[in-house]
């Protein structure tokens, strides 16, 4: 099995302080990434959000989209508001085949602002903390728009555990399939919906069943 390997552009340039390495171009860092061998680039501040432009970029260099960090804004916000801003990125990512959005929650964070001592970073409250556990319906919606189609809540539909447990070894053994056929190193959509599928289906076993596998 050939591994193919990916980079974040952190490596040339800071997104949290501008300022720093900021005449290091984005043809510069791919350059650089493709000539040390490396096939994928994570995206960042200085990657065009239009498929169009992106795609003959990366085609001059031959690289790929291997992923992206998006800065989430959820404990501010609300689940709606926060679809509209990844909604940008996740056009992009499944127009130029990129694998998965590395979402992190970044409301109130401080390590872009100079004038804060690390001492008063946040420190969520046990409601802040509930809401944060949202961001699995997020996560689901990303998975929709990457496959058609969410991963069901197993507790609504009547099935029995022979049922569930096929469906669970079936989910299984496409993830093995794909990560033979693929590379480890390369978590694809399809690889993190039968992961939830597993996932969901060992949950619906254990509430209605009693028992785990």
């Amino acid at each position: 099995m050939k591994a193919k390997l990916g980079i974040a552009p952190i490596a040339w340039w800071n997104d949290d302080l501008e300022e720093l390495s900021d005449d290091v171009s984005l043809e510069e860092c791919l350059r650089q990434a493709s000539e040390a061998g490396f096939t994928g680039m994570e995206t960042g501040r200085r990657f065009p959000m239009d498929a169009s432009v992106l795609g003959p970029i990366l085609k001059a260099h031959e690289m790929s989209v291997c992923g992206g960090w998006f800065s989430g804004q959820l404990l501010d916000g609300d689940m709606e508001t926060e679809k509209q801003r990844i909604a940008t990125q996740m056009a992009l990512f499944k127009a130029v085949d990129a694998p998965c959005i590395v979402y992190g929650e970044c409301a109130r964070t401080i390590q872009g602002d100079r004038s804060k001592p690390l001492a008063t970073k946040l420190r969520l409250s046990e409601d802040e903390i509930k809401k944060l556990n949202t961001i699995q319906k997020l996560a689901k919606h990303v998975l929709s728009h990457a496959l058609g189609d969410e991963v069901e809540d197993k507790s609504s539909k009547p099935m029995t555990l022979a049922e569930a447990v096929d469906q669970m070894k079936a989910a299984a053994a496409n993830i093995k399939k794909t990560m033979t056929a693929e590379t480890r190193f390369e978590v694809s959509a399809v690889v993190i919906a039968n992961s939830n599928e597993v996932i969901s289906l060992a949950q619906f076993i254990k509430r209605t069943h009693g028992k785990t596998y």
